[in-house]
């Protein structure tokens, strides 16, 4: 796991990601206020057994796992390969920018126009994390 503290986020700033997709299982970027509250949990999966090829979307406060929401429909990342993501946000939802530039919205459960953590989850590689 990768942990970025401290490091603000917030409205109308865009955060990139980039990097090289794990083998299977996917992966998690999640941006919030610490391990128990993610306002975004963006999960792209390879080879789940209920979600193959599919991006789940979700939120999580105080511990606890919101309603999640799969997007199935062509995939947009791919095992071992190179993947650029971008994420904004505003108080009422975050816009998700995939790798083909399809956008992609989730809403802001928390309301909130700053957040500072960043974690990502899985064994894929991270070259590169900016906010601008």
């Amino acid at each position: 796991m990768l942990i970025v503290k401290n490091w603000t986020f917030k409205t109308p700033q865009k955060l990139v990601v980039t990097g090289k997709s794990p083998a299977d299982n996917g992966f998690s970027i999640n941006i919030g206020y610490d391990e128990n509250n993610i306002a975004l949990h963006f999960n792209p999966r390879f080879n789940d057994q209920s979600d193959t090829q599919s991006i789940v979307l979700n939120s999580k406060k105080d511990g606890i796992w919101g309603v999640e929401e799969v997007l199935n429909f062509v995939y947009k990342f791919h095992p071992h390969q190179e993947f650029k993501v971008g994420f904004t946000f505003t108080d009422k939802q975050f816009e998700i920018e995939l790798p083909n530039g399809t956008p992609v919205t989730f809403p802001n459960r928390f309301g909130a126009f700053r957040f500072n953590h960043i974690h990502y989850v899985g064994a894929g590689r991270i070259n590169s994390m900016s906010i601008n």
